[in-house]
């Protein structure tokens, strides 16, 4: 009976390399796994010449660019669950504010978030749910409130 022994496999880093030799490999390897995991933009860094482990910097990623918008709606916008699906859209994009009906049958939204849900729920604004007719979304930026939910006023 014949007997296989494994044996480890080689490190491509070599005993002989100091800690600062290996920190651009591992900063690169980090990078892609993050990357990857998250699809962050991020970048990392090296204080006081990166010449110990402990001297990495935490991976940070840029915050996207928050936007707050005032939206009045007019058309055939009342009663016709524009106020719920305006919700339901601000949920799915991830839009935080609130929608009520005005007296003079508009809608007035304000909605706050990233630029690119933002964006998305604009354009949702500009068309409304079926059974609804936008004639005109007057759309303005406004200072931001930080908004923590969607919501339906009355």
């Amino acid at each position: 009976m014949a007997v296989r022994t494994l044996t480890p496999k080689r490190s491509s880093m070599s005993s002989s390399k100091t800690v600062k030799e290996y920190l651009p490999h591992i900063q690169k390897e980090l990078q892609l796994k993050v990357s990857k995991f998250f699809n962050f933009n991020f970048f990392t860094g090296f204080s006081n010449g990166g010449t110990q482990a402990g001297n990495l910097l935490p991976v940070v990623w840029k915050a996207k660019q928050m936007k707050h918008y005032n939206i009045s709606i007019s058309g055939r916008v009342q009663r016709v669950g524009f106020r719920f699906s305006a919700m339901q859209a601000a949920y799915r994009h991830g839009v935080s504010g609130f929608v009520r009906n005005m007296k003079d049958d508009s809608v007035y939204i304000e909605a706050e978030g990233e630029e690119d849900a933002i964006n998305l729920f604009l354009q949702w604004c500009r068309k409304g749910p079926p059974g609804a007719r936008v004639d005109t979304a007057k759309i303005s930026e406004g200072e931001m409130k930080n908004f923590k939910t969607f919501d339906i006023l009355y």
